[in-house]
């Protein structure tokens, strides 16, 4: 039996070195975001989703994401960039993918990446 303050050592450090993947659909379809951490990940009946928190303006993190996607076929179906939140809508066949970018937090770009059908 360890005691409580090494137990709780352990824990911490078991969590922060767990590190979350994308869905595999999500991973075997878009590139990962320059030093983005994955925050939450799930596959659900309506597709994939991912919570990532990187640095850098919301635009340019949706533009990376664009650019990626068109140069794999993907159409861009809508895109919208306001001060601190960009969004975009791409799709490819009977797929969908929104990236949505909030940069309202100062230390991070919060971003969600969700792929669904048409």
């Amino acid at each position: 039996m360890c005691g409580s303050v090494l137990c709780l050592a352990a824990l911490v450090l078991a969590v922060a070195w767990a590190q979350v993947e994308l869905p595999k659909a999500l991973k075997d379809l878009v590139p990962l975001y320059p030093k983005a951490t994955v925050v939450t990940a799930m596959d659900t009946a309506d597709g994939s989703h991912a919570v990532l928190e990187a640095k850098g303006p919301a635009k340019d993190i949706v533009s990376f994401y664009r650019k990626a996607m068109e140069g794999k076929g993907w159409k861009t179906e809508m895109e919208m960039h306001q001060k601190e939140n960009s969004m975009v809508a791409l799709s490819k066949g009977k797929q969908a993918l929104t990236v949505m970018a909030d940069a309202s937090d100062k230390d991070k770009t919060t971003v969600a990446l969700t792929l669904g059908k048409r």
